[in-house]
C-alpha cells in the first residue's frame, strides 16, 4: 500500500517514538531504582508512549470510519475518509485522554496534572510543526525530527517534575546534584517551591493555551463562514 505524503511522515514519526518508547522503557525496567533513569531516561520513554496512544487512538477512529464506507451497499459511496483530517480533529482529544489515563496510573493529583499538562502540550506543539514542515521540500528525516524536537519542552517539564522528587535523595548522595539542578533552583527561589505548585501551575498554563487556540479556531472558522 502506497502513503500519501501526510500520511508518511506521521507513519515515519510513529516508527521513531515506538523505538524511542522501546528502548527507554527497557531501560526504565532495568534501572528502576537509578536517579539518572527517574530524572532523564523515564520522561522521554513515558512521553513517547503517552503520544504513541494518541496516535494509534487516532488511527483506529480512522479505520472505524472506513468500514462503513468500504462495506457500503450504495455503490456510489466509494470515497475512503482521509486520514488527515482525522488526525487533525482526534488527536489532541485523545492525547489528553491518554495523558490523564496515564497520570491516573501513576497515582496523586499533581501526576494526573502533570501528565495531562505534558501530553497536551506536546500534541499542540506536533500539529503545529506537522503543519509547518509537511510541504516544506526538506528529507522526510529532517520532517520527523522536526517534530520530535517539539516534544523536547513537554520532556523537559516532566524532568523538572521528577527532579523535585529526587532532591532528598541527591542531598543525600551528592554525586547526583547535576541532576536535580533546575528543580532545585525553582524549590529555592521561586513560588514553585514543591512538585504539587509546579504541577498545577503548569496545568494552568496548558488550560490557558488550550483556550486562546480554541478562540482563534473559532474565530477563523466563523470568519469562513
Amino acid at each position: 500500500m502506497k502513503l500519501s505524503k501526510d500520511n508518511k511522515l506521521l507513519f515515519y514519526f510513529f516508527l521513531l517514538l515506538l523505538i524511542i518508547w522501546v528502548i527507554f522503557d527497557s531501560l526504565k525496567m532495568i534501572w528502576s531504582d537509578d536517579t539518572f533513569q527517574k530524572v532523564i531516561l523515564a520522561p522521554l520513554g513515558e512521553e513517547s508512549y503517552k503520544i504513541l496512544a494518541a496516535l494509534l487512538m487516532s488511527f483506529f477512529v480512522y479505520i472505524g470510519l472506513n468500514i462503513p464506507i468500504k462495506y457500503a451497499k450504495n455503490k456510489d459511496v466509494k470515497e475512503k475518509i482521509n486520514f488527515l483530517p482525522v488526525f487533525y480533529y482526534t488527536f489532541i482529544p485523545f492525547a489528553i485522554v491518554s495523558g490523564v489515563l496515564f497520570g491516573v496510573g501513576e497515582g496523586p493529583i499533581p501526576n494526573i496534572l502533570l501528565h495531562f499538562s505534558t501530553t497536551t502540550l506536546a500534541a499542540t506543539s506536533i500539529i503545529l510543526i506537522f503543519k509547518r514542515v509537511n510541504d516544506k521540500r526538506w528529507k522526510i528525516y529532517y520532517k520527523v525530527l522536526a517534530m520530535f524536537s517539539s516534544m523536547i519542552i513537554p520532556i523537559l517539564f516532566h524532568s523538572i517534575q521528577n527532579q523535585y522528587a529526587n532532591i532528598g535523595y541527591a542531598n543525600n548522595h551528592p554525586e547526583f546534584d547535576y541532576l536535580v539542578v533546575i528543580g532545585r533552583y525553582l524549590e529555592e527561589n521561586t513560588i514553585l517551591f514543591n512538585q504539587i505548585r509546579f504541577a498545577f501551575v503548569l496545568f494552568i498554563i496548558i488550560l490557558v493555551i488550550l483556550y486562546i487556540l480554541s478562540m482563534r479556531w473559532i474565530f477563523k472558522n466563523t470568519k469562513n463562514n
